[in-house]
This record gives structure tokens, sequence and C-alpha cells, in this order.
């Protein structure tokens, strides 16, 4: 999106019947939902793997659960408190770790905005009458 072009601008030429021929083809709703869906099975991964760490990191009572050493909670309320540049760069590449799980669909959003773009000239270049 060009700067300085604001939300309702863009929605508008988006909703141009000139582009919508160009957009209509791309599938751009079952793409949103294969996105939502897509993120749904990351976030559930992304859970999956901090349970399974937890887990490893406690000691089953029962029937009560897990009990966790004050090592570990100790450590995970500091990292609670630290913001992200504060954070070692041992605990920001775990972070990272996390952002990779997303980063490839996000490129190819990215990749689609540069689309955007080019419908968003077209548009531009046929209210010129060029």
């Amino acid at each position: 999106m060009k700067q300085g072009t604001s939300l309702q601008d863009m929605i508008w030429y988006l909703s141009h019947p000139t582009l919508q021929k160009e957009i209509e083809p791309m599938g751009w709703k079952e793409k949103k939902k294969e996105l939502y869906e897509k993120l749904a099975a990351i976030e559930h991964e992304r859970w999956a793997h901090w349970q399974k760490y937890m887990h490893s990191k406690g000691v089953k009572t029962m029937p009560d659960g897990l009990f966790f050493s004050n090592e570990y909670i100790e450590h995970w309320e500091r990292q609670i408190k630290t913001s992200y540049a504060q954070l070692s760069e041992k605990e920001k590449d775990s972070d990272r770790e996390q952002v990779d799980r997303y980063w490839p669909l996000i490129e190819d959003i990215l990749e689609a905005w540069e689309t955007v773009d080019g419908l968003y000239e077209k548009l531009a270049a046929i209210q010129k009458g060029d």
C-alpha cells in the first residue's frame, strides 16, 4: 500500500469494479480462510510445544497436578517482567523460534500486498486516464 493511503481509500480501490476483475481470480476470500486455519494450526502447535516443555519441567503430584521448583518459577517470573529488548540473546532466540512458525505466512501476505500495490498503480493510471 502506498504511504499516505488511508485504509478507507484502499477499501475503495479494492472494491472498484476495474480492480475486482483482477482481484477475484486470486480467490482472496478462500485465501483468507486458509490463512486463518493455518494460523490456528500454528497456534495449536506452539501451545502443544509449550505444554510439552512445561510438563518436562514439572513433577507430577497426584492427584493435584504438577509441581515446579522455585528455580523455574523465579526464572519465568523474571522473564514475564522483562521486556523483549532486555532479554538475553538466548531468550530472544527462543521467541524468534516461535516467530519462525508464522514467518512464512507473513512473507506470503507481504508478497500479496506487493500485488495489491501493482493493482493500485493500475487503478491510479486508469483514474488519470493513462
